[in-house]
Formats: structure tokens, C-alpha cells, sequence
């Protein structure tokens, strides 16, 4: 899946009229085909990993709830100042309810990194091996 994956990635890339930014991607999110090259590297060396030390996979849900958590509280600074938004451009305005990192005022928190998709997968993911990992104990 992730030869085709990335296939499709390549195909992409090379194909584009824009070859440099489909591969290092956007220049606010840096999601081109080398971010998923090095995602996909990263799941399948950890997948590798834990076949020859199951033992580790305690940790790293322990480490996931973790920072999880870190990731939730640093939305609360944002609810009361819009402008906070972890990105190097954070509080500059574009517009007057637009920050230079293209949030707008009345949208919802972006957490630590990325991007609110992102974030909120990462916390509903969590929240489900979580609980996953209460029932099994």
C-alpha cells in the first residue's frame, strides 16, 4: 500500500508544472511527497521495531497519551489570544481577523503543529487506543 502510495506520490510530482513544491510541499505545512517519503519511512521502521520488541508498545502509547495531552492543553492559550498560532508568522495579521499563517479568527485552535485535521486526529486516535488499551489492561 504504501509502494503505491508513494508511486502515485512520484507520479504526481513528476508530472506536476511545479515539481520543487509537490515535492517539499506548502511552504506554511511542508506536506509534499518528501513528508510522506519520511512518514512512511518512520511507520515502517517503528512497525519493524515493534515485531522484534512488542515490549516497547506500552511505551509508546504511554508516550502518545503523553503528548496527547501537551497537545490538548496548548489549545486553551488560544482561546483567549486567536493570534497565538505556533508558526514562525505567529500573530502577524494579514487582515484584521486573518493571521499571516492564513487562520482566521473564528476558527478553531490549531494545537502545537500543523493543522486542525491533523491535530484532531491525533487526539481522537489517542483517545481511542486509550481506551483500547484500559479495556485489554
Amino acid at each position: 500500500m504504501w509502494e503505491i502510495f508513494l508511486g502515485v506520490g512520484l507520479i504526481s510530482t513528476l508530472t506536476s508544472p511545479f515539481p520543487l513544491r509537490s515535492l517539499l510541499g506548502q511552504e506554511q505545512m511542508g506536506d509534499g511527497l518528501l513528508y510522506w517519503v519520511l512518514i512512511a519511512i518512520f511507520t515502517l521502521s517503528n512497525t519493524l521495531l515493534l515485531r522484534l520488541h512488542p515490549e516497547l508498545g506500552r511505551s509508546q502509547l504511554q508516550g502518545l497519551v503523553i503528548g496527547s495531552v501537551i497537545l490538548a492543553i496548548s489549545i486553551f492559550p488560544q482561546a483567549i489570544n486567536w493570534k497565538i498560532d505556533y508558526t514562525v508568522t505567529s500573530g502577524q495579521i494579514l487582515r484584521e481577523n486573518i493571521l499571516a499563517s492564513t487562520i482566521f479568527q473564528n476558527q478553531q485552535p490549531i494545537g502545537l503543529y500543523s493543522h486542525r485535521g491533523h491535530a484532531s486526529f491525533v487526539l481522537a486516535a489517542t483517545a481511542v487506543m486509550t481506551l483500547v488499551g484500559w479495556q485489554w489492561q
